[in-house]
């Protein structure tokens, strides 16, 4: 799974809701990796911070389904995204704010809530 476009992006978000998110966030991952954070000009970029990313996060939050291999898998994809948070917090981007309060808020997410107790970060 790769993501060029957005539709790409929208099949990622969709697959993160699977029953084994690993390639969604993996491919997610991938993404963040590549983008050059201090030149977030281009549409497909600004769409995976502002709509993409957020949704992939709140969907992980929302999960409570997931064995502990899934788990895991999602405390890393957390992990990821904060050093990916951390790398873009200059530019400006109001979503980028509002995905660390969702995944730092306080309100019991089943993620976090029904989870095995695995430790992120």
């Amino acid at each position: 799974m790769t993501i060029v476009t957005t539709a790409d992006m929208d099949a990622v978000a969709a697959a993160a809701r699977s029953d084994d998110p690993a390639m969604a966030f993996a491919a997610a991952e991938d993404y963040m990796e590549r983008l050059d954070v201090i030149d977030l000009q281009n549409e497909t970029q600004l769409y995976f911070v502002s709509t993409s990313l957020p949704r992939i996060i709140m969907t992980l939050l929302k999960r409570s389904d997931l064995d502990e291999d899934g788990e895991d898998r999602g405390y890393r994809f957390l992990e990821n995204t904060l050093i990916f948070i951390a790398r873009s917090l200059g530019t400006g981007i109001e979503t980028i704010p509002a995905m660390l309060d969702e995944i730092f808020t306080q309100r019991a997410q089943p993620f976090y809530t029904f989870g095995s107790g695995g430790e992120c970060c």
